[in-house]
């Protein structure tokens, strides 16, 4: 009886975590593996969304572990790692979302990911995730850089009307020694 009540919990311990090169397997027909356990994901919605991805010329896995061992962070490497996928998503049980990609896409990592964390359903998190990873806009300049062009512009200006002002007070200034020149000259009568 101890024996049964040790064989039932075993499959919910560590050892039953999935490893990374089974969730490869798992992932290589329509790019999505769900845990055992784990109702709170919508397959079918996820499927369609990695499916957008993949029309979409992205490479794109999501997972849904129910235990992804060491962390979500490192089971996401693993996972792109064995799928050889763009990216990997992994929608851990407690609610984060982890990601990895390949190089080539990693200045658009967290921009992407921050857009993937906005939503609570996997599917639309996938959505936004491939459309800001995929998107060809430049790389947005940094606030400080911003603020910065913003004072040289201001300093230029500040520069610009005080030379201006300059020049019109000795404008003013000459034309004024001018006359005063031309009065002293004139004869008086």
């Amino acid at each position: 009886m101890v024996v049964a009540a040790i064989l039932t919990l075993l499959p919910f311990g560590p050892a039953a975590a999935e490893a990374p090169s089974t969730v490869a397997q798992g992932v290589e027909d329509d790019g999505v593996y769900i845990g055992f356990q784990r109702r709170d994901i919508d397959e079918e919605a996820l499927v369609a969304a990695v499916e957008d991805a993949r029309f979409d010329g992205l490479r794109l896995v999501a997972v849904a572990p129910r235990d992804p061992q060491p962390s979500a962070k490192a089971f996401a490497r693993r996972v792109q790692e064995e799928t050889d996928a763009d990216a990997a998503l992994i929608f851990a049980p407690d609610g984060r979302l982890e990601t990895y990609v390949i190089d080539d896409l990693a200045s658009a990592r967290i921009r992407a990911t921050e857009a993937a964390r906005a939503f609570s359903d996997p599917a639309r998190a996938v959505e936004a995730f491939a459309t800001e990873l995929t998107s060809t806009r430049e790389p947005e300049t940094p606030e400080i850089v911003r603020q910065l062009m913003n004072a040289l512009v201001l300093m230029a200006l500040v520069i610009g009307v005080v030379v201006a002002i300059e020049q019109i007070v000795l404008r003013f200034r000459r034309s004024r020694q001018a006359r005063s020149r031309s009065d002293r000259d004139l004869p008086v009568g």
